[in-house]
């Protein structure tokens, strides 16, 4: 089978090498100079992997028809050698292609060994093959940067972002004119603060996991807190040294003081966790986690990033599910912040984009049929007068032709089980209506709202997925004050929920509401957060990530002259210095 592939393959060439020398016949009263034998070579090359994939056993493209589509356009032309050499550009590429795991890229498919074995090789067809690899590894690593290594709906079918685009045969050229292949590359990056941030936090996790993994506590050990004495405090203080929550040494290794209490805080803090200063069995099991596995966690976030619109808009809010929080982004600035609660698990938020552009005071709840099937029926089937009690309505009909029903003469015992049911409910405005007093208003196919809740108490819990998938916000008349600019003020809005009457506001700007699943950020301050996987949306991830053929993400990196060490000692350093 080998012989018979190796004889068509050598005819296929030789019916090629006619071929191109008729072609150069015709064209020679057209081009005033020949090919040069290493693009004569490019041509041959390409033409037979376009043909026939069985030639490319070892040299598989993973960008063949733009990389075809880019030697054309400049007649086959080398692009990475002069006559003599490789130029100054393909080192250029190469230093920053093996560098590009600390940016949180993956190198697989770019054949960077294949292209060091064939660098100073000197006939042309290892040069033109040199160069195609080249060009394959460019266009790669650039589609990578610029809109993910996956496609997101691959691996999670509750992303609605549309991924960026970019035209990696104009960009190669436009970078070979102007010699900026390195700046290109960084251009296609998400631009956010929040992205370049979460890369010095690899760099530091990196950074540690050269030197070991950190120190691990017994894995049912007691609970501590402050005063308490133990043998288990100094692997404690030594775990919580490296992340940098513990800043002040103790001379009392064995002795919880009150440093040892603000690192152990401070750390719960960064994960998630209720923040008392106790080391619990959820907290012990957060200590715990390897190095590698947050430096994954990294990875799958900065890749999340990278399917995310280049432009989220100047002044936008962001709803980190995995986070549990809003936040609102004006340039650079967080100007307000506060807990939010999401959808349960069986419900989940979906990821997407819309923008607010208007709210309601005292809004009505119009049931959705999803949740009155659901969760509405079997509370009246269990208690008659719930209803009456929650001020919710039984309706039939819409405007004009709407009609309300006695829920007390309704048998619901026929609709236990019923596919459809033939009536809507709607609750009246009130401090117990389930909207709250203030809903936000964003059009989206999902019929996901901000909105206010009753159930203040939610908000104290650390985990927050509590609600069928609309956003439940902890503080609205902040949020309310914010949106509606200085038209309005707090007092305004609390006159006209005072009075329970319905009311429209609308935006004087719209306002872009970015829907966003992150395990893993960076503050502001550089303090490197981490987040439960509450929707199980990592794991499919990183097996995805792996089915690629991508390399384990904690592999080390080469990266030259100590270059991790130098990001995560640097002035942005991902530990807060408090």
């Amino acid at each position: 089978m080998q012989h018979s592939t190796d004889l068509s393959t050598y005819w296929l060439r030789i019916a090629c090498a006619v071929g191109l020398l008729f072609q150069v016949s015709a064209n020679a009263s057209i081009e005033s100079t020949e090919p040069s034998p290493v693009a004569l070579e490019v041509e041959l090359q390409l033409e037979e992997m376009m043909r026939s994939s069985e030639l490319l056993t070892e040299h598989v493209l993973q960008q063949p028809d733009h990389v075809h589509t880019f030697y054309i356009a400049r007649n086959y032309r080398p692009a990475w050698h002069d006559q003599q050499r490789l130029l100054q550009h393909a080192d250029h590429f190469l230093q920053y292609a093996k560098r590009a795991p600390l940016k949180g890229l993956f190198t697989t498919g770019l054949q960077l060994d294949v292209i060091d074995r064939l660098r100073d090789n000197l006939s042309a067809f290892d040069k033109a093959r040199l160069d195609i690899l080249l060009t394959d590894a460019f266009m790669t690593l650039s589609m990578q940067a610029a809109r993910g290594s996956l496609d997101p709906l691959a691996v999670d079918r509750q992303w609605h972002y549309q991924r960026p685009e970019v035209d990696v045969v104009s960009l190669l050229s436009d970078a070979l004119k102007t010699h900026d292949i390195a700046e290109r590359l960084d251009a296609l990056l998400p631009r956010d603060k929040s992205y370049h941030q979460l890369v010095s936090a690899l760099a530091f996790y990196r950074y540690l996991a050269d030197r070991g993994d950190w120190p691990k506590l017994a894995k049912h050990g007691p609970q501590l807190k402050l005063g308490m004495r133990s043998d288990e405090l100094g692997v404690l203080r030594e775990r919580l040294r490296l992340t940098g929550d513990l800043l002040v040494d103790a001379t009392a290794v064995d002795f919880f003081d009150t440093e040892l209490d603000k690192a152990v805080r401070h750390f719960q803090e960064r994960h998630g966790l209720a923040v008392d200063g106790i080391i619990g069995r959820k907290t012990r099991q957060a200590l715990n986690v390897p190095v590698d596995q947050r430096i994954r966690q990294i990875l799958l976030n900065l890749e999340r990033w990278r399917w995310l619109p280049r432009e989220l808009g100047e002044r936008h809010i962001r709803i980190d599910m995995a986070g549990f929080k809003l936040s609102v982004h004006d340039k650079d600035d967080i100007s307000l912040s506060m807990r939010v609660i999401v959808g349960r698990n069986s419900r989940k938020t979906p990821s997407f984009t819309s923008d607010i552009d208007h709210l309601i005071l005292n809004p009505y709840w119009n049931v959705p049929e999803l949740i009155a099937k659901r969760d509405l029926m079997p509370r009246i089937l269990r208690d008659p007068k719930y209803l009456a009690r929650q001020r919710i309505r039984v309706l039939r009909g819409y405007g004009q032709h709407e009609q309300e029903l006695d829920s007390g003469s309704i048998d619901w015992s026929l609709y236990r089980n019923a596919p459809e049911l033939p009536f809507r409910f709607r609750q009246d405005p009130g401090v117990s209506n389930s909207m709250g007093q203030i809903k936000f208003v964003l059009p989206n196919p999902f019929a996901i709202l901000l909105h206010d809740t009753p159930s203040k108490h939610l908000f104290n819990q650390s985990v927050r997925a509590y609600s069928s998938g609309c956003i439940r916000v902890e503080d609205p008349l902040a949020l309310a004050d914010y949106v509606m600019g200085d038209t309005w003020q707090q007092d305004d809005f609390r006159k006209i929920m005072d009075n329970r009457q319905s009311a429209v506001l609308t935006l004087p700007r719209p306002i872009p509401v970015h829907m966003l699943y992150m395990t893993a950020w960076a503050e502001p301050n550089g303090s490197v957060q981490f987040r439960q996987d509450v929707y199980g949306w990592d794991g499919p991830l990183l097996a995805a990530i792996r089915k690629s053929g991508q390399p384990e993400p904690v592999e080390k990196v080469d990266a030259g002259t100590n270059k991790v060490e130098t990001l995560a000692r640097a002035g942005n350093r991902p530990i807060p210095q408090r």
